[in-house]
């Protein structure tokens, strides 16, 4: 759907936009391929854009929807972003909403229940403190979460038990309550530093 965030992985460069800039082809699931123009980051210019690569992963916006053409991608805020507290970033702070992923894994998943993990709001919000009070807890759980409405999610962990972990956390949560996803996560990560502890006590 328009202004959907996705999670996309680049196949190639496409040649040029014809205003500057590089077009590039995003693979962003189930048979569907989009393109992203470099001049469609925040602060990109003809001088200064990012240079894609063949299996970079980007999280980005759908701006605009063509029939029997690819859907059109851009890393620059929209209008439903608006009021959510997001400011523009430069490209290359990498620390905006739309960015290249550094890294990672990305997991595909049932299309239906990405959706319904960024619908919402509050539970979102849980899902995200109780993810944070975890990592808090527990630095082995540190991590960096993108999920997209198309399917895929990134996940990036130095530890890749715990990326595991949070995968399967993410995945159970849109299907629990509030109070569910409380309790699974606590429950989880409990178990996990248990399995820490015995691993490290036997090696």
């Amino acid at each position: 759907l328009l202004h959907d965030r996705v999670v996309g992985v680049v196949e190639d460069r496409m040649g040029s936009d014809g205003t500057g800039g590089d077009l590039y082809r995003v693979q962003i699931g189930a048979g569907h391929t989009a393109t992203l123009s470099s001049l469609a980051f925040e602060g990109g210019t003809k001088r200064n854009k990012p240079s894609l690569k063949p299996g970079q992963i980007l999280y980005a916006r759908v701006a605009a929807l063509h029939t029997h053409l690819e859907l059109e991608l851009s890393c620059q805020l929209g209008p439903h972003d608006i009021g959510q507290n997001l400011t523009l970033r430069d490209w290359m702070t990498d620390d905006g909403c739309y960015v290249t992923l550094q890294g990672g894994t990305v997991v595909r998943v049932p299309h239906d229940w990405t959706r319904r993990d960024l619908l919402p709001h509050a539970m979102q919000h849980v899902l995200w403190q109780e993810l944070a009070a975890a990592q808090n807890r527990n630095a082995a759980l540190a991590g960096e979460v993108a999920i997209g409405s198309n399917g895929y999610i990134w996940i990036h962990s130095g530890n890749p038990s715990a990326t595991v972990l949070l995968y399967n956390i993410i995945r159970n949560a849109p299907v629990l309550t509030e109070a569910q996803v409380r309790a699974m996560i606590r429950q989880m990560t409990a178990h996990y530093k248990e399995r820490e502890e015995r691993d490290d006590r036997m090696h």
